[in-house]
């Protein structure tokens, strides 16, 4: 919600538990923004110490660069103490232009940045073992979000995004078979046509099937809405 409204500082808390409670850890969906938010605060609330390279930071954070004014400026690079670090473009202190962040958790994000966010146009390396490999396009908060087009395992989605999630209009095609389906999708899940009286929001098989968690609702009346799964095309 904070990353909706706009409130980085007030968002970093949130996301900070949402890492320290899930199981991937680093390689959790908000360890790129949780570097971003991380590097951004020490820019702008932890004191400065001027050094041979740059600043040093109280929280252990050093950057090598320019410095205007006891900020960073022009060129340079900022280290967090857990090796994850942003090279680029700085303007008044914060990260502004073109740069990119290195998480140690595998990810990378590389392309524009507005007033210390990851935000314009990007590409985003995922880790190694993700699902997700790689996307380009709009990114806001270091997610996909806007117009943009994201590989994975199972294919390629060329299409509308809501902060990471696939939502509005969208093309898939799959990497078994190139099979292409065309449509909705609602906060990551494509809205199937209507199948035996069922609509279907849900996953896609690798070989292009209704498969995973999702809901079903009837096309008859009165219309139902209830949880249910599929298994590679069936119920």
């Amino acid at each position: 919600l904070y990353l909706r409204m706009d409130k980085p500082m007030d968002a970093l808390l949130a996301v900070r538990n949402a890492i320290a409670f899930d199981s991937k850890g680093s390689q959790s969906s908000h360890a790129l923004i949780a570097d971003n938010l991380e590097i951004l605060a020490n820019l702008t609330q932890a004191k400065a110490v001027p050094n041979a390279d740059g600043l040093e930071f109280e929280s252990g954070a050093k950057y090598q660069g320019k410095v205007r004014d006891n900020k960073p400026d022009d060129i340079g690079q900022i280290t967090r103490p857990n090796g994850s670090y942003y090279l680029g473009s700085f303007v008044n202190g914060v990260m502004h232009g073109k740069g990119k962040i290195v998480t140690h958790g595998g990810y990378t994000y590389e392309g524009d940045f507005t007033n210390g966010i990851a935000r314009g146009k990007g590409t985003i390396t995922y880790p190694k073992d993700s699902f997700f490999q790689t996307y380009e396009g709009d990114v806001k908060y270091g997610l996909p979000s806007g117009i943009g087009t994201r590989l994975s395992k199972n294919g390629r989605y060329l299409g509308e995004f809501s902060l990471s999630e696939a939502h509005g209009k969208g093309d898939y095609v799959t990497t078994v078979g190139n099979k292409n389906l065309q449509g909705q999708w609602r906060y990551g899940r494509y809205i199937w046509p209507e199948e035996n009286g069922v609509i279907f929001g849900g996953g896609i098989s690798p070989s292009g099937k209704r498969d995973g968690d999702g809901f079903c609702r009837s096309t008859t009346t009165p219309v139902t809405l209830s949880a249910c799964l599929y298994k590679d095309g069936v119920r």
